[in-house]
């Protein structure tokens, strides 16, 4: 890339460039004084890493990162996520920089009204059947080896729907009755995107620092409130901290709301 950097911010162990035209692109160290570039998305709170575009000699490693530490941190998004790593909701493939640079330049993304709209439905989407439950909850369920059924959660941040890892086996015994209800199902379009993971990395802060860096951003038009979207954001907010492991409330609300049933199971034995 030729253009000179109109700002320079850290995310991690990438360094992100602003543009005097506004485009953003990332840069990041790989083998023996080898630095590696490409395009940057903003997409609602969501910073799409693009492909690998350029490749240079420059700092060693040690060096790269040392230099890192004197940039400003990024706070131009509250997460990060590779382009490669989501799929296009219409055409099941990924979605190309063309693509990226239109629906980014756009502005615009379905509201959470427009998803969740206080009823229960369900979707298809690839292998994975997409439950709405009336209160908001998302998850997503679907087959894994000869007959086992799988379910666990799902997270939607700024139009991308992240399916979170397994949580439990699901109640249906039967994969060829799962494919079966599956195949019957309407397609899921209530995103433009989706992942198979959670690759929703969220852009650290470091208390220790007093720089503010302050980036304009593409806003997504935030929906009215309504008592659904609190609980699902909630619930969403709560697979997160589960996923990564940093959620020992979560885990234990759930540890006693297990014990207490367990404890009304005993009492009607007794």
């Amino acid at each position: 890339m030729h253009m000179i950097p109109q700002n320079r911010y850290r995310l991690n162990e990438y360094q992100i460039s602003k543009m005097s035209d506004g485009r953003l692109w990332w840069t990041s160290h790989t083998g023996f004084a080898v630095q590696i570039s490409g395009p940057c998305y903003i997409y609602g709170n969501v910073l799409l890493m693009g492909d690998r575009r350029d490749e240079e000699n420059g700092f060693m490693k040690s060096e790269f990162l040392d230099y890192l530490k004197n940039l400003p941190l990024w706070n131009g998004t509250r997460y990060y996520c590779f382009s490669s790593a989501i799929l296009d909701t219409a055409t099941g493939g990924h979605p190309g920089e063309e693509r990226l640079q239109r629906l980014t330049h756009m502005h615009t993304a379905p509201v959470f009204d427009a998803i969740v709209d206080g009823k229960a439905e369900t979707f298809k989407l690839g292998k994975y059947q997409i439950s709405i439950s009336i209160e908001g909850d998302i998850k997503w369920k679907s087959y894994s080896g000869i007959s086992q059924i799988i379910e666990g959660p799902v997270l939607i941040e700024s139009d991308i729907l992240f399916l979170g890892p397994k949580l439990c086996d699901a109640p249906e015994k039967s994969k060829r009755e799962f494919m079966r209800t599956l195949i019957s199902l309407p397609k899921w379009n209530r995103t433009t995107f989706w992942c198979r993971s959670l690759a929703l990395q969220p852009v650290l802060k470091d208390n220790k620092r007093s720089v503010h860096v302050v980036v304009e951003s593409a806003k997504i038009p935030q929906p009215a409130e309504r008592d659904f979207r609190n609980h699902h954001r909630k619930f969403g907010q709560e697979m997160w901290l589960y996923a990564t492991g940093v959620s020992a409330k979560w885990a234990s609300r759930i540890t006693n709301k297990w014990i207490q049933k367990r404890k009304a199971f005993r009492s009607k034995i007794d």
